[in-house]
This record gives structure tokens, sequence and C-alpha cells, in this order.
């Protein structure tokens, strides 16, 4: 389950390098500019983007990621996200295998201290 997990989630992210650069181009040469500020509301693309505005005539694919984003961080109240359970989840395997790893070596120092002492 682990392998599934990891390889579903971590191994193909959805946003690399290049789209964080796009992302942050996006942001400094349309979101805060003057022309794409929406005129009724006076707010500007950027944060109608981040509001989840339903009117938005451009930049839809920035909000979907900012949506996917914010699925992924769970950073409203309410049960946690993926990032915080595979956090916890390889916690939890690396407790094991160190638990495991300390009960053999509890084992080993028992046997050796078990053995006849002098010469056989």
């Amino acid at each position: 389950i682990f392998v599934v997990i990891v390889w579903g989630i971590v191994m193909s992210p959805p946003i690399d390098a290049s789209s964080v650069e796009g992302f942050r181009s996006w942001r400094r040469n349309i979101a805060h500019s003057v022309n794409q500020m929406d005129e009724l509301s006076q707010r500007s693309l950027s944060s109608r983007v981040c509001a989840g505005d339903a009117g938005l005539e451009t930049s839809q694919g920035q909000a979907d990621a900012y949506s996917s984003i914010l699925a992924y961080l769970k950073q409203t109240m309410g049960p946690p996200g993926d990032g915080f359970l595979m956090c916890v989840l390889s916690l939890l395997m690396w407790y094991l295998s160190v638990g495991k790893e300390v009960t053999g070596s509890i084992s080993l120092i028992r046997g050796m201290w078990g053995l006849p002492a002098g010469i056989t």
C-alpha cells in the first residue's frame, strides 16, 4: 500500500519547476496588471483567482492549479490532506523499522551474555 501511495502522489507531480516559473511569470506580468483588474469589484486578477471567483474570463488554468494545491495542502479547517497523511505514514514505517532493528540488537546482546565464559 505504501508503494502505491508514493507512486501515485509523489512520483508524478503535476507541478514541476517549469510550472512554478510559469506561475511566477504570470503573477509578475499578468496577475497584478491594472489592465486585468475587474472594474466592477475593483479587485486584481490574482485576488480573484485566490478567492475562487467563478466569473474569471482568463487564467482558469492558474485557478485550477491553485485549487489543486489547496486541496493537497488542506489549509482550510477539516480533515488532514494527502501530504500530512503521507508524512505520518512515512514516519510510522520508519519508527517500525527502527524498532525492529533495536529489538534485533537487544536480542543479539542477550544472546552474547548468555554464552558461557571462558575457554570452550
